[in-house]
């Protein structure tokens, strides 16, 4: 899953963080340049005020005298190189707040950009002797400039607060991917230790979460090894009575009355027997420990060498296309055994010939596949056959067990591998496809 899907916690920390520290970097810029925009125009207006009351007419003598470099132009009508003040040109609003609290309310306001520095035009209400209305001074601090600073100190400040947001989330998100990476590598039947090393910087919660997901995996795991232990038990006590009632009737008469009865019971018996292997196989399946290097090839081939017999005196064509080697780092050979004998056994006795074990790498996955020339399952069985007992439509109805495809599901959800089902014309493909280390 890619780091910053939509749907990760870690985005979702990410984008939150990064909204708020943009919002408060965004109130703390505008707040500053405000405040920084009105101690500017303060200034200003403490060095012009005088010369603006003396050549208005409105100077007194309580007023301090006019400075001498503080020239002031006037115009009786607006200058035409004067504009009107732009909107971002919060320094010139200010301007205006701080002339009328000093007594020189102006009535508009212009900046002629042309010239250099550029000349602020205030508009004022005519004074007693009657001058201009309009008057320009020279000050380089009131230029509309956008606030480039500001601009710049703001950005930097949003781009640390990315970085601290990026970091944060992956600091407060990364326990419970390590979490989930450990949840993701847990097998049913997989032996936890004691006490799993902690979480690097969990907190007591993630800590809580972890504790409570190895006590539970610890509950699945001796659940398994119980259920194992008790079909063995189970299989053994049925098997003992079977094994008997098979010596009982081989020892009837060797009559043609008694003999048909007698294939009767032995072909019974070979079904109850053929059951119980079912349900050893099913219940060993989640008990293996996936503790060794298994090379699937040499599995694979092993297991179409064992039905080469059976399958050429059924009419069947058996083969493998399969690569040098493939070695599965966490498995089981009893595992990918009873996978694949269960996989090729069904195609010989459901499927058509001829019957084909693949096996391949993609990348860091492997995939493995059994396709048979049959006419294959219909599609909206396909999740029904994975079930224990189901025995497929009445057109396939064949004896056994129902457990194979449950065998070869559970065996795929050992290994992580996805099981997939696929009808072909004619034909039937059962694909496993799992990470090569899970």
């Amino acid at each position: 899953m890619p780091l910053l899907s939509g749907s990760r916690l870690f985005t979702r920390f990410f984008l939150a963080l990064l909204l708020m520290a943009l919002g408060l970097a965004t109130v703390l810029g505008v707040v500053f340049y405000m405040e920084r925009s009105r101690a500017m125009a303060e200034l200003v207006v403490d060095r012009w005020a005088p010369a603006l009351r003396a050549a208005a007419g409105i100077w007194t003598l309580d007023d301090p005298p006019p400075l001498r470099d503080t020239v002031v132009l006037q115009s009786e009508q607006r200058p035409p190189g004067a504009g009107a003040v732009p909107v971002y040109a919060a320094r010139l609003g200010s301007l205006r707040d701080v002339l009328a609290e000093r007594g020189l309310p102006p009535r508009n306001l212009a900046v002629d950009t042309h010239q250099r520095p550029a000349v602020l035009w205030i508009e004022l209400a005519p004074g007693p002797a009657g001058h201009p209305r309009w008057y320009g001074i020279r000050e380089p601090s009131v230029e509309p400039s956008p606030p480039q600073r500001i601009l710049a100190v703001t950005g930097g400040v949003v781009l640390m607060a990315a970085a601290l947001a990026w970091w944060l989330a992956r600091w407060l998100t990364r326990p419970l991917d390590a979490l989930r990476q450990r949840m993701a590598r847990f097998r049913p039947g997989q032996t936890l230790g004691e006490a799993e090393a902690p979480l690097p910087g969990a907190s007591e919660e993630v800590l809580a979460i972890d504790e409570a997901w190895q006590t539970l995996a610890k509950r699945l795991t001796r659940f398994e090894q119980e259920r194992a232990l008790m079909l063995a038990g189970v299989s053994h006590d049925l098997r003992s009575p079977l094994g008997r009632i098979q010596l009982a009737a081989s020892l009837l008469p060797d009559t043609p009355e008694v003999a048909q009865r007698r294939a009767s019971i032995e072909r019974n018996v070979q079904v109850a027997d053929q059951l119980i292997q079912g349900f050893l196989d099913h219940a060993r399946i989640g008990a293996l420990a996936l503790d060794q290097a298994v090379d699937v090839v040499q599995v694979a081939r092993q297991v179409v060498l064992q039905r080469h017999d059976a399958a050429e005196a059924a009419g069947f064509a058996l083969r493998a296309e399969l690569p040098p080697a493939l070695v599965l780092p966490h498995s089981h050979p009893q595992l990918l055994e009873r996978l694949l004998a269960n996989l090729v056994d069904n195609a010989l006795q459901y499927g058509g010939s001829p019957v084909v074990v693949r096996a391949g790498t993609q990348g860091p996955r492997f995939w493995l596949e059994v396709q048979d020339g049959g006419p294959g399952i219909p599609a909206d069985q396909h999740e029904q056959v994975l079930q224990a007992f189901y025995r497929g439509d009445p057109g396939r109805a064949r004896p056994g067990s129902g457990l194979g495809l449950a065998i070869v599901r559970e065996a795929a959800l050992r290994l992580g591998a996805t099981l997939t089902l696929r009808n072909g014309s004619p034909g039937f493909t059962v694909r496993l496809e799992g990470p090569l280390d899970p």
